[in-house]
């Protein structure tokens, strides 16, 4: 936690605190430590084997701090009680949004438990969780595979309708090598085929849309967005398969071409260097476009060059 209580039961950040003075959680009220230095962000944390409830799922990790670091102090570990009271801190309060930062595991029933406690106050929940991970070994686009820590995402039929969710990862900007972090947003989610998006936001645009409480508008979750700026050139296909080679002839000055090969179904792109290797009978290689709509970042070897199975998509 960044927030803690003096003996005032005065708010203190973590980067406020006076030497020789003592500091307090705001749910149980026990003494706190100080942990962290050189590797990792100083951050207020339980005494071992003293950790409350509130704090049982916490992982003040970089990623969660931050997040929780783009607010002011006022809107972050904000305590709520309602009618019972039952205490929750919300990461950040904003105008009538809470938001969650999520980076580890946590199970069903503390985050439906949550869910609830504000909805009963009548606050819009936004949860945010770290996919970096899950992005970077290649998932560019939905449906998004379960891991343990989207485990309880895997229990719920349907997003209740005060709630949004939204899972951060870097993806593929354009057909290249550009690449942007988003924060893709929770459609549905199917047990066996996984967490669907609807759309991306920027990390900028969710923080507008949260501050001055502006309703989202999605980016469209697309299979592969083309670059900017270099025009495309497409053609009805007329069904004739060519050889790669004689495709290749026909588009002699492009830098890109990327052709089907209508026997294993698979997509190609294939840069000048390896299109005058096709040309020279050459040992030649490309990328294959995987099922999530993005060119794999390995080249493997092209074969069938010599084959009447090949036909044009289009060139760049």
């Amino acid at each position: 936690m960044l927030i803690a209580y003096n003996k005032y039961k005065e708010r203190v950040l973590i980067r406020d605190i006076l030497k020789n003075e003592k500091y307090y959680c705001p749910i149980c009220n026990e003494e706190l430590i100080v942990k962290g230095g050189l590797i990792k962000r100083r951050h207020f944390a339980h005494k071992p084997n003293r950790m409350c409830s509130e704090y049982r799922y916490a992982d003040m990790c970089e990623w969660h701090i931050n997040w929780q670091n783009r607010f002011s102090k006022d809107n972050i570990e904000v305590i709520k009680i309602d009618e019972n009271g039952k205490k929750h801190i919300a990461d950040a309060l904003v105008n009538n949004t809470e938001l969650e930062f999520q980076h580890s595991y946590m199970p069903y029933e503390e985050f439906n438990d949550r869910n609830d406690f504000y909805k009963k106050l009548n606050y819009h929940v936004i949860w945010v969780f770290d996919g970096n991970d899950i992005f970077k070994k290649g998932y560019n686009y939905g449906p998004f595979p379960f891991s343990k820590k989207f485990e309880c995402l895997k229990e719920i039929n349907e997003v209740p309708s005060n709630v949004d969710i939204f899972i951060e990862g870097e993806t593929q900007i354009n057909l290249f090598t550009e690449s942007g972090l988003f924060l893709h947003h929770v459609n549905k989610i199917d047990e066996k085929e996984g967490i669907i998006f609807d759309g991306k936001c920027t990390t900028e645009e969710f923080l507008d849309n949260v501050n001055n409480n502006k309703p989202f508008k999605f980016a469209k979750e697309e299979m592969v967005e083309d670059p900017i700026e270099i025009p495309i050139v497409y053609v009805q296909s007329n069904y004739k398969y060519k050889k790669l080679i004689d495709i290749v002839d026909q588009y002699p000055n492009v830098d890109y071409l990327i052709v089907e090969n209508t026997m294993t179904k698979y997509e190609v792109l294939i840069d000048k260097y390896n299109c005058n290797r096709i040309k020279q009978g050459k040992t030649a290689y490309g990328k294959i476009k995987s099922t999530y709509g993005k060119f794999m970042g390995n080249t493997v070897e092209i074969y069938y060059k010599n084959y009447d199975v090949w036909r044009f998509k289009k060139y760049y």
